[in-house]
């Protein structure tokens, strides 16, 4: 008798705590590519590096890493944005 009334309570908390997760890691995953604008960078480019990656099950990022030679130093850059129906590929 106490089992017919447990496990279902079990089964439901844990397809509430799942339904929370997988919502507070769609909201982390769209702003993926809302970053403000911060800083200019001037320079020569000397790598680029593209490569789509999984942020959660079956959420993907796409991540873009540029190499710049500044006048002093070399700077890794990263621009990540998520991958969704309309996305479009960024070239520089």
């Amino acid at each position: 008798m106490v089992t017919a009334i447990v496990i279902p309570i079990i089964f439901l908390y844990f397809y509430w705590l799942t339904k929370k997760e997988m919502k507070e890691n769609d909201s982390k995953w769209a702003s993926t590519g809302h970053v403000q604008h911060e800083a200019i960078l001037i320079g020569e480019i000397k790598s680029i590096i593209e490569e789509k990656q999984r942020f959660y099950y079956h959420r993907y990022i796409h991540v873009q890493s540029l190499r710049l030679q500044t006048e002093t130093k070399l700077i890794t850059v990263q621009k990540i944005t998520p991958i969704t129906k309309g996305f479009q590929k960024v070239s520089f």
